[in-house]
């Protein structure tokens, strides 16, 4: 009796997320990106906008990057094109594309 207790628990779990997964309605997007500002300053930023998570939404950056974040805003990020992915409490997931472009070096010519 214990064992079909519990594949009755474990069964009951897969479909439940299975049906939280199918009823992901988050939608997940970039209001704007600042490029970074001088050569190998790092000081990209990327503020998202999300609707429709459950609970507490966390963002995933790849390659790994570890900004800082206020609200939707992330700020800190180097040159170069990040994977990043929303997901929320129960698990639903939204991925976008992020690119931070290099600054332009600043040259100085004497005549």
């Amino acid at each position: 009796m214990k064992q079909f207790s519990f594949l009755l628990i474990l069964f009951s779990a897969v479909l439940l997320a299975k049906r939280n997964h199918a009823q992901c309605t988050m939608t997940f997007g970039i209001n704007y990106t600042v490029d970074e500002t001088c050569a190998g300053s790092c000081d990209g930023i990327v503020d998202f906008n999300y609707q429709n998570g459950t609970g507490a939404v966390s963002m995933t950056f790849s390659p790994q990057a570890f900004p800082t974040q206020f609200g939707t805003t992330y700020s800190g990020l180097c040159p170069t094109v990040y994977t990043v992915t929303a997901t929320d409490a129960v698990g639903c997931t939204q991925t976008t594309t992020v690119t931070i472009n290099p600054a332009i070096p600043l040259s100085l010519a004497l005549t």
